[in-house]
């Protein structure tokens, strides 16, 4: 019997950004009410002005991954969420497509998580801790302009038949930068 009450998605910036780096930093707050779910998707749309810079994933208090460079971006498949007793909770697979259109950036981050049957504990998709930094490419060559960073994230669970359940959009999370590296002072 199907059991969501709720879900939710959660797009933030997180902290200041990084001007002398140009790193934005983000992260996504996912949930669900029930467990009558099989997979979750969840899909960030990095905007064309940055582009991916790093990936941190946690699970509870297990960190999965630490900061992890871009260039990961092939698939890295049949990962498992572990608990402490080395149960198996989950299956997670991380992909990131950059952009491919002419003098853009940008791309999609996908994290699809497949849950595995139950044991002692049950996957539970609130404990999932998804962080990342985006490397700002608009704000590199254009001095004194600010320029607002826009991204949008998407969460999908489906059943145990792939049936979708919810489709979720989160809100449109926002952070601005503006460089001033040329300034004359007398």
């Amino acid at each position: 019997m199907l059991n969501l009450i709720m879900r939710l998605l959660k797009k933030l910036s997180e902290g200041v950004p990084d001007k002398k780096h140009a790193l934005l930093s983000w992260k996504l707050d996912c949930s669900t009410m029930g467990d009558g779910y099989k997979v979750a998707e969840i899909t960030d749309q990095i905007a064309e002005d940055s582009e991916l810079y790093n990936l941190t994933i946690s699970y509870g208090a297990t960190e999965i991954w630490k900061e992890k460079e871009a260039a990961f971006s092939a698939r890295i498949s049949d990962m498992r969420l572990r608990i402490a007793t080395e149960q198996k909770l989950a299956n997670l697979s991380v992909t990131y497509t950059a952009g491919t259109a002419v003098n853009t950036a940008g791309g999609n981050l996908e994290i699809h998580i497949e849950k595995l049957p139950a044991g002692t504990e049950v996957f539970d998709l609130a404990k999932l801790r998804i962080s990342y930094k985006t490397k700002a490419l608009h704000y590199i060559g254009h001095n004194k302009k600010a320029h607002d960073y826009r991204n949008v994230a998407n969460l999908k669970i489906f059943d145990k038949d792939g049936v979708e359940l919810h489709n979720m959009d989160s809100n449109p999370a926002v952070q601005r930068m503006e460089n001033n590296l040329l300034e004359k002072k007398n």
